[in-house]
Parts: structure tokens; sequence; C-alpha cells
């Protein structure tokens, strides 16, 4: 519970900044000034094309590779095997707490301006994810009350079991007296 509080905390102030540098204009859109390392743009389609580029080249080996910036969010890029074992990249953004952010489960879209606005739509599932630890949380509060009564409870059986492990030692003993008297009986034939 603990560690999801420290996450809602991460995204509450990652949210704060995102509407703080970019906040969303008339139409509902944000600005989306993706800078990508080793790279000068001068167009959306530009930088869909590199990141485009950056998918069929790039192999981290499993490794997340910073590749831009977002405002103060790094851009990363990680290669990993799909069902088929096949090299595939995904995209995340990575916000406070080192919590990555995605869109399209970190797949690319095809086109180059829709690829370039990736990591902002990845940004804009962050009310999502507060909802969620939200709810996450209350779920764990409920079930304190009950886990807390689960471990003060005594366990009741000790009893029944010590009762058996005495039968299971008598049953033992008369088996192993069973199987001397066997071995008695062979040897003096």
């Amino acid at each position: 519970m603990e560690k999801e509080k420290t996450n809602l905390s991460g995204f509450l102030d990652d949210l704060d900044y995102l509407n703080e540098v970019a906040p969303v204009n008339e139409k509902g859109k944000r600005t989306n000034p993706v800078t990508l390392y080793d790279f000068e743009a001068t167009s959306v389609k530009d930088v869909g094309n590199r990141l485009q580029e950056i998918n069929m080249k790039m192999d981290t080996a499993g490794q997340l590779v910073k590749i831009g910036k977002l405002f103060r969010f790094d851009l990363a890029v990680c290669t990993n095997k799909n069902y088929k074992d096949q090299k595939c990249n995904l995209f995340c953004v990575i916000g406070k707490n080192d919590y990555s952010y995605i869109h399209n489960h970190g797949y690319l879209a095809g086109t180059p301006e829709v690829a370039a606005h990736h990591f902002m739509s990845a940004l804009e599932r962050i009310p999502r994810q507060i909802e969620q630890a939200k709810a996450d949380i209350q779920w764990m509060e409920q079930d304190i009350p009950v886990l807390q009564k689960i471990l003060e409870d005594t366990w009741n059986n000790a009893p029944k079991l010590q009762k058996l492990k005495t039968e299971l030692d008598a049953v033992e003993r008369k088996i192993g007296m069973s199987l001397d008297l066997i071995n008695e009986q062979i040897n003096s034939d």
C-alpha cells in the first residue's frame, strides 16, 4: 500500500507539472515539443520519421535506453521479444518515481504524425493511473482490518495436529515392528 501511495504521489506531481508546462488549449490539445537526442527536427513529421527509424533499427537488448525529452520527462525505448520471438521496441515516458507511462502498449503508430504524438498520448493517461491508484489504495485499506484479524486469531487446530502426529508415530512404530517380524521370519527360514 505504501508503494501505491508513493506511485500516486508521483502521478499527481507529474500531472500537476504537465498541466503547468503544457496546459490544454481551447481545442483540448497540448503542445508537444518532443526533442530527440542527436537529432534536429524541423517538423512534427521529422520527429515521427526519426522515431520510426529508431523503431526499425534500434536493439536495446532488453535495456531501457533514453532517446529524448518532453519537458522534464525522459523518453525511452526498450527492445523485447514478442510471442513470435521477434524483436519489438516499446516506447515510454519516464515520470517521477521512475514510473513509465505507455500508450498503445508501447508500440508506435504507423504514420509519422501520429508516432510523434505517442509520448504525449502516454502522458494523457496519467488521470487514469491516478484513479486506478486511488481505487487500489481504497481496496487495500478495506482489506487491512480483515488481515489484522486473521493475524491476531489463534490457530485452533494445534491440538488436533498434535494428536494426529502422535497417531502417525504409533502407526509408523507398528509398521516398523511388522517389518522387523517379517525380516526375522525370512532370515529364520
